[in-house]
């Protein structure tokens, strides 16, 4: 459990301290198996749901839409934007495309993948942007935006 210091407990009054701080560290996989989805989000798409969307929505009459969320992406980053708070956009426009029929969402999904993994192992260019992940942990974050 991570708890925020200082707070108050709402209950018994008191104050919650740090113990013991550092990283927190990767859930392991074995674990996260036996765990239900995270948080219930009225916006998230379960995993099935994810998966019917790229299979359904295949066509892409107007491909090089997606090069215009790739390299607006690309600049927001390199401007120092955060790469989590600025590729919902990016994505839910492409996905709403794909659902119009302008992209392929496969295509779409995979190409924002590969520019949000390669830019979040970066290091900070601003302070808007967290320390470099890679590893299964961008990738579980990029899970949860795609969802």
């Amino acid at each position: 459990m991570i708890i925020v210091a200082p707070s108050v407990h709402e209950e018994q009054g008191g104050r919650y301290e740090w113990q013991q701080t550092g990283p927190v560290p990767v859930l392991p996989g074995y674990v996260a198996t036996r765990l239900p989805d995270a948080l219930e989000a009225a916006d998230a798409a379960t995993d099935a749901q994810v998966i019917a969307f790229l299979a359904e929505h295949c066509t892409g009459q107007r491909p090089e839409l997606l090069d215009i969320h790739l390299a607006a992406y690309a600049r927001k980053v390199a401007a120092g934007e955060s790469r989590h708070q600025t590729m919902p956009g990016h994505l839910a426009g492409a996905m709403k495309e794909a659902a119009a029929g302008l992209l392929n969402a496969t295509d779409a999904a995979t190409a924002l993948e590969t520019a949000f993994l390669a830019t979040v192992a970066q290091p900070p260019v601003g302070p808007k942007q967290g320390k470099p992940r890679s590893g299964a942990v961008a990738r579980n974050e990029w899970r949860g935006l795609l969802a």
